[in-house]
């Protein structure tokens, strides 16, 4: 699956499809509502994940992620960002998260302080 510069006019919801990747394009979506990735098997994020634009809100949640690459602090999310229930164990600074960023769970390891480190 190749995705280029792609516009979903409304929300994606991929949940609980028992998903273990995405492909290195994903990134290069920008979406108008919410992107719905939860209850998979994700264990990864695509480098390029940084690059998504999300009209509402992201959720990871409940998935299999104990680290996200780098450039994930980079993504645009205008609602809520949800990592709840992944094995994280540290976080980056999401600078263009306009809602929160829900991270603790019953898998967070770390602290917020620790995460910014």
């Amino acid at each position: 699956m190749c995705i280029r510069d792609s516009q979903v006019g409304g929300g994606l919801g991929l949940n609980n499809n028992l998903l273990s990747t995405l492909p290195e394009s994903f990134g290069r979506l920008n979406v108008g509502g919410a992107v719905l990735l939860c209850q998979n098997h994700l264990s990864t994020l695509p480098e390029s994940f940084g690059e998504i634009g999300v009209g509402g809100n992201l959720l990871l949640s409940d998935n299999h992620l104990s680290s996200l690459p780098d450039a994930v602090g980079a993504v645009r999310v205008r609602g809520d960002l949800y990592l709840t229930d992944n094995p994280l164990a540290v976080l980056p600074e999401f600078k263009h998260v306009k809602g929160q960023v829900h991270h603790f769970g019953s898998w967070f390891r770390g602290t917020p302080s620790e995460s910014r480190q």
